[in-house]
């Protein structure tokens, strides 16, 4: 286990995940002093391949890591949603929405859940 001390914290974050960990990189790019406090090791998160997740991120997701400064890092991990299918199998109805038909190049993007934790 590694530990890093901090002399003073504004603000403790027990059990980062990905909320809490873009949650500390805020506070930390608004120049609050935050101390996370995680209990795996970040290498733990890409041990297993085969138990791999992938997350499905909205736009507004994708521009707030931009905004965080992480997505440069993340973008060639990830592929763009550019439509999105809405169906039952053997059922009544769909919807197809493209994101080229509503003026934007994708509606979000799909990423390891490794990649981004």
């Amino acid at each position: 286990m590694n530990v890093i001390a901090h002399a003073r914290a504004d603000v403790t974050i027990v059990g980062g995940g990905l909320v809490g960990a873009s949650l500390a990189l805020a506070l930390t790019h608004a120049g609050v002093a935050t101390t996370l406090v995680e209990s795996r090791a970040a290498a733990q998160a890409l041990a297993d391949p085969a138990r791999e997740r992938f997350l499905a991120l909205a736009r507004a997701s994708v521009n707030a890591l931009a905004g965080l400064g992480v997505w440069p890092d993340l973008a060639a991990h990830a592929a763009p949603i550019a439509a999105v299918h809405v169906s039952r199998r053997g059922g009544f109805g769909r919807a197809l929405l493209r994101a080229r038909d509503h003026g934007v190049d994708r509606f979000g993007a799909v990423i390891p859940a490794s990649r981004l934790g």
